[in-house]
Formats: C-alpha cells, sequence, structure tokens
C-alpha cells in the first residue's frame, strides 16, 4: 500500500468522528428518549419570532429534553389535584391548559418582561422571571422553581394556566367587537381550543390573515385581573364554591366560550308543571304578544304573520289562528312530558323546556300521527317571564307547516309574581 493510500484510509476512518464533532453546535449526536410535543418557540415578546428553526439547547442538553408532563411532578397529587377539586366546574378549560401545553423547566435564567407591562410600576428591578409564556410553551426557570415551596410552586404553574385562559379569553372578545382584527388570531385561537370545542362556529374556516400573537393583546390592565384570578383558585381558606369561582372569573373578563359554560341544570318544580300553568294563564290574560310564522310545504318560503291565541274548551290545546286556518298546538300531559329546567350562573336567567309528543286526530283513513311538541318558556335575572316559544313537527293543517318558532315577547313587570 502506498503512503498516499494509507493517508486517505486513515483520513476516511476520522470522517465520523469530525461529522458528529461538526455537528454537536447544531444537535446532539447521541439518541434522545424524549421527544417534543411541539415545537420551539422562543421570542423576547410572549410570541414566534418565525425565524428560521435550528436546534437550541443548554447545559449539554436539547430545551426538549427539558419538556416535562406536569402529571409527573409531585406537587400534582399534593397540591394540584386539590385545586382542580375545588374548581369542578371549569377544571377542563384549566386541565386543558394543564395537559395540552408544553411545559419547559429549563435551568437558567428567563428574559424578563418589563414590570410596566405587568402593572408593576412601583418594582421595575428587584424582581425574579420564574416563568416565560408562548404560543404552545411554557418556560420555567427550574432551579428558581425547586427553590420554591410546594405551595407557591402550585401558584406559579396555576398562575401560568390561568394567563392562557384570560388571554384566548380577550382575543375571543376581540372578535365579537370586530371579525377583521380577530383574523391575525383566529388560527392559533382555534388550535388552542379545538379539544375542547371541537364544533365551534368560529373556527369552521382558515385565517388568511398575517399572524399576531395571541399574547400580545396583554396590557399592563391585564395583569392584577390575572393575578386576582390566581389568588381565587389557590385560596384554600375561602368558602366559595366551584360555581361562585367560576362567576366571580366571569366578572373579571375571562370568557365562557373558554372556561365553561355557565349554564346550569337545575330540577323542575313539579315537573314543570308550574311553567305550564303560568303559560295558560299568559294565554288568558293576552299577556303574550301574539306573532307566528307559517312555512309553505312546497315553495319553502317562511311568513311572519299576526295570531291570535286561546285555549281550546277543554284546555287541551292551544287554538293559534291567523285568519285563514287555525291549529290546535297540544298541550302536555304529566305522563309523557321530559322536563329540563337550566339556570345560568351570571345573568340568573332561566330556562323551562317542556317536550313532548301528542297523538293527532284520526284521518279518513283511521291513521293518527304523533308529531313531537317543544314548549320553551324565558325567565329574566328577576324571575318575571320573558319570552315563549312555540315549535313542533306536525304538518297540520296539510296545506302548510306551522313552525312556532317566533319569540313572544312579554313586557317588563307584567305582574307575575315568581
Amino acid at each position: 500500500m502506498t503512503v498516499q493510500a494509507s493517508r486517505n484510509r486513515f483520513l476516511l476512518s476520522l470522517m465520523p468522528w469530525l461529522l458528529c464533532g461538526f455537528m454537536t453546535f447544531i444537535v446532539a449526536c447521541q439518541p434522545n428518549e424524549h421527544t417534543s410535543t411541539g415545537p420551539t418557540e422562543t421570542s423576547g415578546g410572549g410570541g414566534n419570532t418565525g425565524d428560521g428553526g435550528g436546534g437550541t439547547g443548554f447545559n449539554s442538553k436539547m430545551y426538549e429534553q427539558y419538556i416535562t408532563k406536569l402529571e409527573t411532578l409531585g406537587i400534582w397529587k399534593t397540591e394540584i389535584s386539590k385545586v382542580l377539586e375545588r374548581t369542578s366546574s371549569f377544571n377542563p378549560a384549566l386541565l386543558n391548559v394543564l395537559q395540552k401545553k408544553t411545559w419547559i423547566f429549563v435551568p437558567q435564567k428567563l428574559n424578563r418582561i418589563d414590570a410596566e407591562k405587568m402593572g408593576m410600576e412601583f418594582r421595575t428591578k428587584d424582581y425574579e422571571q420564574y416563568a416565560f409564556q408562548t404560543e404552545g410553551e411554557v418556560w420555567i426557570d427550574s432551579t428558581a422553581f425547586n427553590s420554591l415551596s410546594a405551595e407557591t410552586q402550585a401558584y406559579l404553574i396555576f398562575h401560568e394556566t390561568v394567563m392562557d385562559l384570560y388571554v384566548l379569553s380577550k382575543v375571543r372578545q376581540i372578535g365579537d367587537k370586530n371579525p377583521e382584527d380577530f383574523a391575525p388570531f383566529k388560527n392559533a385561537y382555534c388550535n388552542r381550543l379545538k379539544d375542547l370545542f371541537p364544533e365551534s362556529q368560529v373556527c369552521a374556516t382558515t385565517a388568511t390573515a398575517k399572524a399576531k400573537s395571541l399574547y400580545s393583546v396583554l396590557s399592563a390592565a391585564d395583569y392584577p385581573k390575572i393575578r386576582e384570578a390566581t389568588h381565587l383558585l389557590m385560596d384554600s381558606t375561602s368558602e366559595k364554591t366551584s360555581d361562585e369561582i367560576f362567576v366571580h372569573l366571569i366578572g373579571l373578563g375571562f370568557d365562557e366560550r373558554v372556561v365553561g359554560s355557565a349554564l346550569r341544570m337545575v330540577p323542575p318544580e313539579e315537573s314543570g308543571t308550574k311553567g305550564l300553568q303560568d303559560l295558560i294563564g299568559w294565554i288568558k290574560n293576552k299577556a303574550i304578544d301574539e306573532s307566528c310564522v307559517t312555512k309553505d310545504l312546497e315553495t319553502n318560503p317562511e311568513k311572519n304573520q299576526k295570531c291570535s291565541l286561546t285555549l281550546s274548551a277543554d284546555k287541551k290545546a292551544i287554538v293559534i289562528n291567523n285568519g285563514e286556518s287555525s291549529f290546535h298546538f297540544q298541550l302536555p300531559t304529566d305522563e309523557n312530558t321530559f322536563t329540563v329546567h337550566t339556570r345560568h350562573l351570571v345573568t340568573q336567567e332561566s330556562t323551562v323546556k317542556l317536550s313532548y309528543w301528542a297523538r293527532e286526530p284520526e284521518d279518513e283513513n283511521g291513521w293518527s300521527a304523533v308529531p313531537s311538541f317543544d314548549i320553551l318558556i324565558h325567565y329574566a335575572g328577576n324571575g318575571q317571564p320573558a319570552s315563549i316559544r312555540l315549535e313542533t313537527t306536525s304538518a297540520l293543517p296539510q296545506e302548510k307547516i306551522w313552525i312556532f318558532s317566533k319569540i313572544f315577547s312579554l313586557a317588563p313587570g307584567i305582574g307575575f309574581q315568581f
């Protein structure tokens, strides 16, 4: 073998080591037993910079290796679970953040967020940044975290959780005011809530607007609300119920479409008979704004009409007459009525829904249909009746389908006592 051939063979044998040495500047050469649950996003302003990607790490580890499932922490059982038990009304929303976001515990200091932005103009220098949050990740200074008591560690975890839900709430409320302002946040918002609300209509389409960070909506006025909400969750000495905490959160600006529904099922009074008696009384006293909607079977157009409402002689049906024809809207009987009574925690409005089937008169061939009927009675927060809605699948009279979906409004203070 020539000297040149021997030298070439020696250089070839060094190539894997040279290559690996070069790659240590980019990614680790050794196999990684941890896998990332999502792309790493880092920036100084709480959002994605949009720069090109590259492997990053600290202290001879990739950042992905610092990803931690919160359930593996000792405080999950001793602290976090207690808070979740106390907040059962809305803990699906809390769990969505605790379990779906990527939590990265890294042993290094984090960039500090400007004190004035956090509403702390009085304290601009001597505070520590324990955590930093982006669209899909929560970065935590593990050295500082490990020096905290178990209670304070849980406080930090829930502060970040509450902040995420507050940001999502504020973004959603932006959409109520102006869809164009909401468009830059829409895709990130929908991605965050796709597990909680997969049928959300606002997320039916994808936005094409240039994306903005969700966290860019935060202002100095928001941080005190986030701190108050965090303390509300963490105060184990408070006697507030889960629903009372929920109502307080709504008052602080959290959105019901993000943290959970404020509608609660309550036992119907006497299986809905009170609501039915109220309805009969309103018809007798002409208290209902008498209007209805008819729908033609063939051409399908809807038509608003003036209708009169009276009770049948046997008081088993509401007679609805529009001047051209009339229809008997069958009233329910106790044995076949399904009653649902709901109350809204925040507004104190309530509804009683009576759903049932009723047999119609036989035709010339002896056949009798059994269509469905729904009565929805809505009460205002002060207990006064607000509206009544009647719906049926009945096809009588034959030439029209009657859809009683028009809201029959009752004027405030009509005089009924509840």
